[in-house]
């Protein structure tokens, strides 16, 4: 698969709930970001090119962003599922998280 990435991804784990639209419903952790899009861990991927809301909880109130799934992986036995979400609402607070991240 080709790697169409802009920008470098940085380790960064921590606690979000996502959803289709506004159901944030499910809980999940992120593996990933980078400014423009961030990758998630949980039990349920959604499908590529599903809009989806994720509030990411990093210290203070949670960030809210809203993206599209790029891709996804199926859970497999014994394993999470994984997607990447491209986001499309930049935020000044995911760029601050990706930047303290990444020590830049």
């Amino acid at each position: 698969m080709e790697d169409n990435r802009n920008s470098k991804r940085v380790n960064f784990k921590e606690r979000i709930k996502y959803g289709e639209a506004d159901k944030p419903n499910t809980s999940g952790s992120t593996l990933n970001i980078s400014p423009s899009g961030l990758a998630i861990k949980s039990y349920k991927a959604l499908s590529p090119g599903s809009k989806i809301s994720v509030f990411l909880y990093s210290g203070g109130a949670p960030i809210r962003l809203e993206g599209e799934v790029v891709w996804n992986s199926p859970p497999k036995e014994g394993s999470e599922a994984q997607m990447g979400v491209k986001v499309l609402s930049r935020t000044k607070e995911l760029e601050e998280l990706y930047k303290q991240a990444a020590k830049l």
